[in-house]
């Protein structure tokens, strides 16, 4: 009776502290990111991990649930070609999952120095005061969040060209806020390299109009290939998804922006 009595009070026990891991998780994770807590990234970076793991699961089950029981984190992008008159248009169908703040800062937290400093490079963030990961972190956090109300994966800017993969494409694809205006190119490619600073101009006077990006052909040739890109340099425009118009050759600032406002 006795043994009986004890094992009962163990697993009360046990059951009360599983019940206040997560909150307790939470909580030290939200102020670690909010008040620069001391605590090592390494303790920061298995915390989120372990909620992250949680909220995956959680949203898995509450996506199986509106969609009769299937997992839609198992379904992939599709694009089909479908050419109308002598605009060439293509439909993406994504159901990809979003993916969560807290994914995202586990992910910064796992990249080493270099590659934290890289990413500071490519958001124009100076750091050559910053002494600790943690300061690289933060800084880089902030900025995708400001970025996050422009673009879907926090890495375009009012009024500059970002290079993208085709990835990256697909996802802001997904987004309808904001016209896309794609310039795919070459490195090798002679008049690629004239329409640079005429594409930068037209995206300073575009601003929040448009997402401009760059997208690199032999990097990303399927991508290229699925939207029968023939010549270079060629700039797509895509609008809610599709590709509704094409401009191919160098073209000027002035020709550019031309381009664009017809279908703003």
């Amino acid at each position: 009776m006795k043994t009986s009595t004890a094992l009962l009070t163990l697993f009360s026990s046990a059951a009360v502290v599983a019940s206040f891991a997560p909150t307790a998780i939470g909580s030290r994770r939200r102020s670690l990111v909010s008040n620069h807590h001391p605590l090592s990234s390494s303790v920061l970076s298995e915390d989120i991990a372990i909620l992250n793991r949680r909220e995956l699961q959680d949203e898995r089950e509450k996506t199986k649930k509106n969609t009769g029981g299937v997992d839609a984190s198992s379904n992939h992008a599709t694009n089909v070609y479908t050419p109308s008159s002598s605009v060439s248009t293509s439909t993406v169908t994504s159901t990809t999952s979003t993916t969560t703040a807290a994914e995202k800062l586990a992910e910064l937290w796992a990249m080493d120095i270099k590659h934290l400093k890289l990413q500071c490079s490519r958001r124009n963030i100076r750091y050559c005061n910053f002494v600790e990961k943690e300061d690289f972190v933060q800084a880089v956090w902030m900025d995708m969040q400001e970025a996050l109300s422009f673009s879907v994966t926090g890495t375009l800017r009012p009024g500059m060209v970002a290079e993208v993969t085709g990835e990256q494409l697909d996802q802001e694809m997904t987004s309808n806020e904001s016209l896309i205006l794609v310039d795919v190119y070459a490195t090798w490619c002679g008049p690629c390299r004239i329409v640079v600073p005429q594409l930068e101009g037209a995206a300073k006077q575009l601003g929040n109009k448009a997402r401009v990006v760059k997208l690199d052909t032999d990097k990303n040739a399927a991508w290229a290939g699925r939207y029968q890109v023939q010549g270079l340099p060629t700039m797509l425009l895509i609008k809610d998804g599709r590709v509704v118009d094409r401009l191919e050759g160098a073209h000027m600032t002035d020709g550019i922006m031309a381009f664009v406002r017809r279908h703003l």
